[in-house]
């Protein structure tokens, strides 16, 4: 494993966001300052990111990023279809001598140092449009949170930037595929039952902005496992895609 020696600032233990993470989350937070470049950019493969962090118990860190990214203590976006993270506020959590610069790409639209403390979110730095197109909505980052990957990416991407036209729209689909990779995650739902992307995009996301609507089983109270499944008739795309 691969790392730089960073600083954990006492007040890193006050921070209001970072206090509300679940172990998983604070455990990839920190381990991502190490991973990171002098940049505070770094890969977010979920697969290459759990062999990094937790390579005795392996996780899936699909939810994990999304949760990390909901609080606004990171932000993912992508180059070339590969998925990074920018940790926010990076010149306030490190102060580096001799930086090295850039391991990984930069974010297209944000430089480093562009991102402020964590007490702003990725969104208040959306421009005011009404195309998403004009906006630059990166909606790779959508499909970095989802928990499905390499089934219509493409066509969701595109089903998306017709749909989402404003920063509000932007900050709901974010929130939806978040949502439901919670819902994925703790109903331990098998990959064939999960949405493909382009099914998701093709509205269905709308149906996640208010929560991960995660069924319970009532005889143990544990998020169902055999007793519910994503409709597959209704669930479909256009040409009944899944």
């Amino acid at each position: 494993m691969a790392g730089r020696i960073r600083t954990i600032k006492p007040e890193t233990l006050s921070d209001p966001k970072a206090a509300r993470l679940s172990d998983a989350a604070w455990r990839l937070w920190i381990s991502s300052w190490t991973l990171a470049d002098d940049l505070g950019q770094l890969p977010a493969d979920p697969v290459w990111l759990s062999c990094q962090v937790f390579w005795i118990d392996r996780r899936n860190c699909t939810p994990i990023i999304a949760e990390l990214t909901a609080s606004g203590l990171v932000r993912p976006y992508s180059v070339n279809g590969d998925p990074y993270l920018e940790i926010a506020g990076w010149k306030k959590h490190q102060k580096i001598n001799r930086p090295s610069g850039a391991r990984y790409p930069s974010p297209p639209t944000l430089t480093e140092g562009s991102l402020p403390p964590t007490t702003t979110t990725t969104f208040d730095l959306l421009p005011s449009t009404n195309t998403a197109a004009a906006a630059g909505f990166d909606f790779e980052a959508v499909y970095v949170l989802y928990p499905r990957k390499g089934d219509g990416k493409a066509k969701g991407i595109e089903r998306l930037s017709r749909q989402v036209t404003s920063a509000q729209a932007y900050e709901q689909v974010l929130t939806a595929a978040q949502h439901y990779a919670d819902k994925i995650s703790a109903e331990q739902t098998p990959l064939q039952y999960v949405k493909r992307f382009d099914t998701w995009c093709n509205g269905h996301w709308r149906d996640y902005i208010d929560g991960p609507h995660i069924v319970e089983s009532k005889r143990t109270g544990a998020a169902s496992k055999s007793n519910h499944r994503e409709p597959m008739p209704h669930g479909a795309g256009d040409n009944g895609e899944f």
